[in-house]
């Protein structure tokens, strides 16, 4: 189909619903090592047969989600075949460092995912031990100019790899009524346009 880029995912630990540990939270050193040859060599035959490159995805609830994960991640996995899809949502939902990612990995960041947090929903998140989908309903995502990560900072921290870059603008709401989102899509498509995002589509 000419898609030049294939994303993936870790797997959650936490069932998304409920909250309930479907594994340890915390990853071993031979399963670290485990994860990083197996998107490895994933990445190294999505190019060799497909010329496909993939964009590993940190998630919320999952054993890559903060910045620290995210540097483990990219320590045990081959830059030529394992690039970053940065979810800006998912890293600052687990209390990590957007920035910190793009400084310290520069070269991996191959896509975007942007989203945002609201702290104050957060803080309630991590003090009810909500689970990921009753977060959402909560309202822990938001429109950019009310959330986590601080956009214009990280827009020109990206802009300034000197690269093109695909971003996907998201923002979780489900269940939602069928009026919520355009209203939102709207005002967010000018928000990122008024921070000077080029090839904006709807």
């Amino acid at each position: 189909m000419g898609a030049p880029y294939l994303v993936t995912l870790p797997a959650m630990y936490a069932y998304m619903y409920t909250g309930e540990l479907l594994e340890p939270a915390e990853l071993t050193a031979e399963e670290w090592t485990t994860l990083g040859r197996g998107h490895s060599e994933l990445g190294r035959v999505l190019l060799d047969e497909s010329g496909v490159r993939q964009m590993f995805h940190p998630h919320a609830d999952a054993h890559v989600d903060t910045d620290q994960r995210v540097d483990h991640f990219l320590e045990v996995t081959d830059p030529t075949t394992v690039w970053l899809c940065l979810d800006t949502g998912h890293i600052a939902y687990a209390g990590g460092d957007n920035r910190a990612i793009v400084a310290k990995h520069p070269s991996r960041i191959g896509y975007v995912h942007l989203k945002s947090v609201d702290p104050q929903v957060m803080e309630r998140v991590r003090t009810e031990r909500m689970p990921f989908a009753q977060a959402v309903q909560a309202g822990a995502m938001v429109e950019p100019d009310a959330g986590e990560p601080s956009m214009p900072e990280l827009l020109r921290d990206l802009d300034a790899l000197g690269v093109p870059l695909t971003a996907i603008v998201e923002h979780d709401l489900y269940p939602a009524p069928a009026s919520v989102p355009l209203p939102i899509a709207t005002r967010t498509c000018r928000y990122y346009t008024e921070q000077g995002l080029a090839g904006f589509r709807r």
